[in-house]
């Protein structure tokens, strides 16, 4: 049986030199839209599993994930295995080149996909999807009506805020607040 871990408040943990060294040049050298959502950002260290250790070797149970991504916990050794197996052996390639793996996933994803779904486009990140999503809709239907949640995670390009209204608006570019015609 474990014993449970003492809950701290994050304003009442001490701050080494080291955080704050890292919290101050993170303002410097990132971009300010590489924002913290925190006053006092918690500098990570490494992880293991659901834990997540600071710099100050403080442990979190970790209820973020990793933005919306990473749902199989912290150097999770099934998936760390198959990572450190694939880098080993072929790092990256351009989808200008075909692979077996790349080939084997969307024949599978065809076979279970509905209806006429038999081609797959992968990317990297979720703004990516989210532009081709938009490119491919248009492209099928040729309308340029887009409904999405008001002020939702769309990704970080021009397209992927503005289509939740993430970006000012102004009357003449949104004809509600809930749906707009693209640019």
């Amino acid at each position: 049986m474990t014993t449970p871990a003492q809950f701290v408040p994050a304003s009442q943990l001490a701050r080494s030199a080291r955080s704050e060294e890292v919290v101050a040049k993170h303002k410097k050298y990132l971009w300010p839209s590489v924002t913290n959502y925190f006053q006092q950002p918690l500098v990570a260290d490494r992880g293991e599993m659901q834990h997540l250790w600071d710099v100050e070797g403080n442990k979190y149970l970790d209820f973020f994930g990793g933005i919306l991504t990473v749902s199989v916990g912290h150097c999770n050794p099934k998936i760390s295995s198959k990572v450190s197996a694939q880098v080993n052996r072929l790092q990256h390639t351009s989808t200008l080149f075909p692979t077996e793996h790349i080939v084997a996933l969307a024949e599978k994803i065809a076979q279970i996909t509905p209806g006429n779904l038999q081609q797959s486009f992968f990317t990297n990140s979720g703004t990516e999807a989210n532009e081709a999503a938009i490119l491919l809709a248009r492209m099928s239907t040729g309308n340029f009506d887009v409904v999405a949640l008001r002020h939702a995670y769309s990704g970080g390009s021009a397209l992927a805020k503005a289509v939740t209204l993430r970006m000012r608006l102004t009357a003449r570019r949104a004809s509600s607040a809930w749906a707009f015609r693209m640019p």
